[in-house]
């Protein structure tokens, strides 16, 4: 379009006047660039966790513990303990109708004991009883006074007489049968035979 007819034109529109703007080409479309300066919108703020590292804890894991079943040959059968088990090595038994001391027994006792090397607070004692058994863990000889309880030895505890020889053995323990304190003491002319039997019992086991 000519510059006459836009003039026309503008003249119909009520645009009296008509300038051309300098440098501008009205053969072509007058190109209009859009500069977006739009902010790219922020993003929205993130709480920022500080993640700690996970330790490796290590687990342990603990097996029960089975406790082996004992067996019959850990006890001697026939015997009630009434004292802490020995410490020496020594267990003292009697009948259960004899282990009852009277105080003038139970001195000559501790003195047998001494005689042949074993402190009476750290011998270990005990009675015969037909339900009962003690460990043998500690034991390393058996000292039965009185007849009665040598004899139920043999029957409750399984002891069996050595052939040619003059005491027990039970479990391959030696197990020597003297007189009663009691007994030595009515009767003051038995002490030769009761030191005889202590003399053998140091010999076995120290054997």
């Amino acid at each position: 379009m000519d510059l006459a007819k836009k003039a026309r034109y503008l003249k119909l529109l009520g645009i009296d006047t008509f300038a051309l703007r300098e440098g501008v080409d009205l053969s072509e479309p007058e190109k209009v660039t859009v500069q977006e300066n739009i902010a790219p919108a922020s993003a929205p703020e993130q709480s920022i966790v500080k993640e700690e590292p996970i330790q490796q804890t290590a687990v342990v894991v603990e097996q029960p513990v089975v406790k082996q079943p004992e067996s019959k040959d850990d006890f001697i059968q026939g015997l009630k303990a009434i004292s802490k088990p020995s410490q020496n090595g020594l267990l003292v038994v009697f009948t259960e109708q004899g282990k009852e001391l009277s105080p003038e027994s139970r001195s000559l006792l501790s003195n047998m004991l001494k005689a042949i090397g074993f402190q009476a607070g750290q011998t270990g004692y005990a009675y015969t009883s037909d339900t009962d058994s003690i460990a043998i863990d500690s034991i390393k000889g058996i000292l039965v006074f009185g007849k009665l309880a040598g004899d139920a030895m043999v029957l409750q505890a399984g002891a069996r007489r050595v052939p040619g020889e003059d005491y027990l053995q039970l479990d391959n323990l030696p197990v020597i049968t003297t007189l009663h304190p009691s007994e030595i003491i009515d009767t003051p002319e038995l002490k030769g035979r009761a030191w005889n039997d202590l003399k053998l019992l140091t010999r076995l086991m120290n054997g």
